[in-house]
């Protein structure tokens, strides 16, 4: 059985963190970027979220890249 893979979505999310609640842990919010294709190296996705980041008022606490795809099997 041979599974093929179909890229369908890939998403750059930076986690910010905007503050620290009352017991010390970070409060933070997320950033998505949608719509980018799934062909895009990690370190150039790295390199987008670090110059992102730069234009982000709080500090990036985390870069993610999220990809999604569909699989099926091959008839």
């Amino acid at each position: 059985m041979a599974v093929t893979k179909e890229d369908q979505k890939t998403q750059l999310v930076l986690k910010v963190v905007t503050g620290t609640a009352s017991n010390g842990k970070a409060i933070t919010k997320s950033h998505s970027f949608s719509a980018v294709n799934p062909a895009v190296s990690d370190t150039d996705m790295y390199n987008v979220g670090v110059a992102l980041g730069q234009l982000q008022t709080h500090d990036v606490e985390t870069i993610q890249r999220i990809d999604k795809a569909n699989l099926y099997e091959e008839a």
